[in-house]
């Protein structure tokens, strides 16, 4: 898809206005910078945004009986708060 979404947006044939294309473009850039497919930008945002959602992730694990919430809250007891934060927000992104 990586490769074949410049080829599609470029396409005229595909009937896709001039709006539609640009919000194509931007999204899929933003996207490759997330995943780090292509060099970061005005990506500090981005991690902001990505650490303050794992942090309130963090801070409700403790009412989740799943998996994953047993190990956040087994990690946040060994590493503290910040470094949880890193390894979960970490772990988010590469299951996207």
């Amino acid at each position: 898809m990586r490769r074949q979404l410049p080829s599609i947006l470029e396409e005229a044939e595909n009937e896709l206005t001039d709006l539609e294309r640009e919000i194509f473009a931007d999204l899929y850039d933003q996207l490759a910078v997330f995943l780090g497919l292509i060099p970061r930008q005005h990506s500090r945002e981005n991690k902001q945004q990505l650490l303050h959602g794992t942090r309130s992730a963090l801070q409700v694990a403790h009412k989740k009986t799943d998996k994953k919430s047993r190990w956040a809250i087994n990690l946040k007891a060994r590493c503290g708060e910040n470094k949880a934060c890193i390894v979960l927000a970490n772990k988010n992104v590469k299951i996207v």
